[in-house]
């Protein structure tokens, strides 16, 4: 949750960021025609990232808040999905591929049942987790994590 609630404040960054490139890319692109080729440039530039770049980074923000909603709710003990789907206000079809990838990086040891209605807590994935070991430093992995949290490697299953 701290990975994700780390990624949300950088994505805020960029996004204003992003947003206050534009206006200062547009100005600096018309003091630059009045003849300095340098500034000029810079405002292009400016003007061009930040026309692209703020579309898709408030694009990808809201994304990533419905994400940590979602493992809020799943972290409190919320495991009905049409119960998350409408405290999200969204629909159940558009909310399982949203768990999916949280279930496979963020949050461990939840499946989805046979009918994909709700989660379960799945007791043998936790118990294989809890006795792995780093193949790369070989530092006990304790955490319910995909990451080693020596060397940071990526530990699958």
């Amino acid at each position: 949750m701290q990975k994700l609630e780390k990624k949300k404040k950088i994505y805020l960054m960029l996004s204003v960021m992003f947003s206050i490139f534009l206006p200062i890319g547009v100005v600096a692109t018309i003091f630059g025609a009045l003849g300095n080729v340098f500034l000029l440039v810079i405002g292009i530039i400016l003007a061009g990232s930040g026309f692209y770049g703020a579309t898709l980074m408030w694009s990808f923000y809201p994304t990533l808040l419905d994400k940590i909603k979602i493992i809020r709710q799943i972290e409190s003990g919320i495991l009905d999905l049409s119960v998350i789907a409408s405290n999200l206000n969204i629909k159940v079809r558009k909310l399982i591929p949203m768990i999916t990838s949280i279930l496979n990086v963020y949050v461990f040891g939840y499946s989805f049942n046979k009918d994909r209605t709700s989660l379960i807590l799945n007791e043998k994935i936790i118990e294989d987790v809890n006795g792995l070991k780093c193949k790369y430093c070989g530092a006990t992995i304790s955490k319910l994590d995909h990451h080693c949290s020596n060397c940071g490697a990526i530990i699958k299953n």
